[in-house]
């Protein structure tokens, strides 16, 4: 049954796709920004030789897992100023503004917050001990990102 209209409403939007030669009509949409389970229903109105029908369905979206690197010092001064970076970005590299990152560095945390080139940067003094320090970066995550971590480590001289 091909040339026949389908319509799939999906988040409060419904647009037709026609049936190709096997009968089958799709269409690609964006999928809704937030997380959570969106409900689709699916009709053919109908025709001459064919009686109306409908279907629904669910579209699951799941959180997305951004980019998260850390970019800053990875050597210092012992008891000096010493500066913490890292980036957050969609896995596609757009920049998420706005978030907060957390640096734990010698068992202290630090945060800071994401600017518009997705950059979170916190000044700290060094440890007093020369050594090699790791440094946990992470962003625990918000209603459209998971939570994601990655370490580090600064030499401490």
């Amino acid at each position: 049954m091909s040339g026949k209209s389908v319509s799939f409403t999906l988040n409060g939007t419904t647009t037709s796709a026609t049936t190709n030669n096997s009968g089958v009509a799709s269409l690609t949409r964006s999928a809704p920004a937030a997380a959570g389970s969106y409900p689709i229903a699916i009709s053919f109105a109908g025709d001459s030789g064919y009686a109306t029908a409908s279907a629904s369905a669910a579209l699951k979206v799941n959180l997305a897992t951004p980019s998260l690197k850390y970019t800053g010092a990875t050597s210092a001064t012992r008891s000096k100023s010493v500066t913490l970076t890292a980036t957050l970005k969609t896995s596609a590299g757009v920049a998420l503004a706005g978030r907060t990152v957390t640096f734990k560095l010698n068992s202290v945390t630090y945060s800071g917050v994401t600017s518009a080139t997705g950059t979170a940067s916190v000044a700290v003094t060094a440890p007093a001990t020369a050594a090699t320090y790791s440094i946990a970066v992470a962003f625990a995550g918000d209603a459209g990102y998971n939570a994601t971590s990655t370490s580090a480590s600064v030499r401490v001289r």
